[in-house]
């Protein structure tokens, strides 16, 4: 047997009821306003239900911008409770400390933190190469 969904979300009431499935492509951006562009872009997700898993894998530019590195383009709004989204942060090169993300309900934009729960900046992060895994709860 198979379940198959509509292409559009068939919303149920009942938050027992899983009533949405989808798989897609997304593209991580520059959300820092600074116009950077990544390089080497790739992104995938999938949603079941609220349940939003993404993948991504980019490299920042070289950049002096003194910004708070901002990633922007998730495929759909975190819902509610913002704060931190759960996966993993990987970076393949030369940063040695803990980069984590957060993320505020109602957005589709990701900050990228230290352990310390301060912001990185763009001048940072230049250079790196980065590979998300990160799973959060959407908006609907």
């Amino acid at each position: 047997g198979q379940i198959k969904f509509p292409a559009s979300q068939n919303a149920s009431s009942d938050v027992n009821t899983l009533d949405d499935y989808e798989e897609g492509t997304w593209t991580p951006a520059d959300g820092s306003g600074a116009g950077l562009i990544f390089t080497s872009v790739v992104g995938a997700y999938i949603k079941i239900g609220k349940l939003v898993i993404v993948w991504s894998q980019f490299i920042y530019p070289s950049t002096a911008s003194g910004a708070n590195a901002i990633i922007s383009g998730l495929p759909f709004t975190t819902g509610s409770p913002g704060g931190n989204i759960y996966g993993a942060v990987t970076v393949y090169t030369t940063l040695t400390t803990y980069l984590g993300a957060i993320a505020a309900a109602g957005g589709t934009t990701i900050n990228m933190t230290t352990q310390a729960g301060t912001f990185y900046t763009n001048a940072q992060l230049s250079l790196l190469q980065f590979r998300l895994y990160i799973t959060y709860q959407a908006a609907a």
